[in-house]
């Protein structure tokens, strides 16, 4: 079952890329299929490519993560939202909290910019699983061809 380019697809994969807590990827799960009225589904965790990594920069580069992602056998008509346990960049960029192929079916998630711990804040836990159930919801309207919003207010 193909889609048309930019729609959502009838399911959501969700792949642990590092080592996650599975209680985040079974509330993550949950709150996906309430919000988005679509079955979602934990994949198995899948490795960081060791060449993505920039060692100078202790950071992951976006556009390779996504290239690991495409060879992912999924079902058809199912989108995968990789969570990612590493801080990633993309060229021009510093960091990203995440990054889509625009109107395909893969994106991440890179999850150590969510946490409070990472510019030492007490954890906050609640708060994270919320960044990330935002941050996976917005990178999927990227993969549905939603850009940002162009009015400043709402950044």
């Amino acid at each position: 079952m193909r889609r048309e380019s930019g729609k959502p697809a009838s399911a959501v994969t969700l792949v642990p890329m590092g080592r996650l807590p599975p209680e985040l990827l079974r509330w993550l799960q949950e709150r996906l299929h309430e919000t988005l009225r679509r079955p979602v589904s934990v994949g198995k965790p899948v490795g960081l490519p060791p060449a993505a990594y920039h060692a100078q920069r202790q950071q992951y580069i976006g556009e390779a993560i996504l290239a690991a992602l495409r060879p992912l056998p999924l079902p058809p008509g199912t989108q995968a939202v990789a969570l990612v346990d590493g801080d990633c960049y993309t060229p021009g960029l510093n960091f990203v909290f995440g990054q889509a192929a625009r109107g395909g079916m893969m994106a991440f998630v890179a999850l150590p910019r969510l946490r409070q711990s990472f510019y030492g804040l007490p954890e906050d836990p609640a708060l994270f699983q919320e960044r990330v159930l935002k941050e996976v919801i917005h990178e999927l309207g990227h993969t549905w061809n939603l850009p940002h919003c162009p009015d400043a207010r709402w950044r």
